[in-house]
């Protein structure tokens, strides 16, 4: 995609009302360009396909280990990792989810209302009214708490057992035009904001400003900012730690970042193709390397320590998200392309328009499995190691 216009956040997701139409164990059929049977593209197995009503409207897939949940249609849902089937489902709040934290018997969501829900039943634990919306950005969580980002560069802490307020931080009280909390991580006492600061009106320009707060009272120990305010150098995900580093996408300008989490400086920027958008996240890490692919239509694979490209693959679209899966680099470029994660070559390409179909949400692996949603169909892979 080129640079016509500005580009929102794209949270990804998952399914709806899901039909049973599940392939059994032992009979996995292998994944083509025209579905199951035939040749496979990658070497992927096709675990399951499971028809979802309204799957073209589902976002932020995630997952515990135990399950699979998505926004489907606003409905919160669970679904069973080995056949796809659905186990329960919540009606949520407006709002729509910023994005589904899933851990230690949690799901946490927030968009006008940050909602806690047991992921075994799906039953609301608690709700918490927010001040500004949540739904542009991704939340995070850790055993104490679920950390928010909003509307109005707000960053809430709520108690993950009742949701009661910890502590709050307004990143940006004297900010002329505003700006939006576009992701938060944590990493051991650290909470991690990445911010899209609009220096201009109507947030024409901007910086990018990563905040480290202190995880248990809000306290800013260093923030880095990407650009000088004259071009529109923002951040729209959250980072992700890689050891020491903390890995962001500046997505206008299809740069990649690696900070130094501890001091908040600058390790190494990476590149894809001028003039396209960058990835919709943050690099993915395996090992000693960091995956993305971009609007350029290529991906690539960048030596963790000094960000120096190992390789880079052509596929066949722009391309959104990636995901590591056993010895393969997933790429969502409104289809499925395989690419071999040592070397980059291209494996091969399925459920893309031409089988009245198209994926559109973000990967979510469990070991060497891995789970997306098209628009008609929730699918799960299996990956060669």
């Amino acid at each position: 995609m080129l640079k016509i216009k500005r580009f929102a956040l794209c949270v990804r997701g998952a399914a709806a009302c899901v039909v049973a139409c599940v392939l059994a164990a032992g009979c996995k059929d292998l994944v083509t360009r025209d579905g199951p049977s035939g040749a496979s593209p990658g070497g992927l197995d096709l675990l399951f396909k499971v028809p979802v009503d309204r799957a073209d409207n589902a976002f932020v897939p995630a997952t515990d280990g135990q399950r699979l949940y998505a926004d489907v249609n606003r409905r919160i849902e669970a679904f069973d990792l080995s056949t796809g089937a659905r186990l329960w489902s919540y009606l949520r709040p407006l709002g729509g989810p910023s994005s589904l934290v899933a851990r230690d018997g949690r799901v946490f969501f927030a968009g006008d209302t940050a909602v806690a829900l047991d992921a075994a039943s799906g039953r609301e634990l608690w709700r918490h009214v927010l001040p500004s919306p949540a739904g542009l950005g991704e939340s995070a969580g850790d055993s104490d708490a679920y950390y928010v980002g909003m509307k109005d560069h707000r960053v809430y802490a709520l108690r993950a057992t009742d949701g009661a307020l910890l502590w709050s931080r307004d990143l940006g009280p004297d900010w002329p035009f505003g700006g939006v909390v576009r992701g938060m991580t944590v990493s051991g006492d650290t909470v991690y904001a990445a911010v899209e600061h609009d220096t201009g009106i109507n947030g024409y320009i901007g910086t990018g400003d990563l905040f480290a707060l202190d995880r248990r009272t809000g306290a800013v120990h260093w923030v880095f900012r990407n650009g000088d305010g004259t071009r529109l150098d923002i951040y729209q995900s959250a980072g992700r730690v890689a050891g020491r580093l903390l890995l962001l996408t500046a997505n206008w300008e299809n740069e990649y970042i690696a900070l130094d989490r501890l001091t908040g400086t600058e390790v190494w920027r990476a590149h894809g193709e001028d003039p396209y958008f960058g990835m919709d996240e943050a690099p993915e890490v395996q090992g000693d390397r960091a995956y993305f692919a971009s609007q350029d239509q290529y991906a690539y694979a960048l030596d963790l320590a000094t960000g120096r490209r190992l390789w880079r693959a052509r596929v066949a679209s722009g391309a959104s998200n990636v995901a590591p899966c056993g010895s393969r680099l997933l790429v969502q470029d409104l289809g499925l392309s395989v690419v071999d994660l040592g070397s980059g070559r291209m494996l091969g390409r399925a459920y893309d328009s031409s089988t009245n179909e198209s994926l559109h949400t973000d990967f979510v692996v469990v070991g060497n499995r891995a789970y997306v949603f098209g628009i008609t169909h929730l699918y799960g892979f299996e990956c060669p190691t």
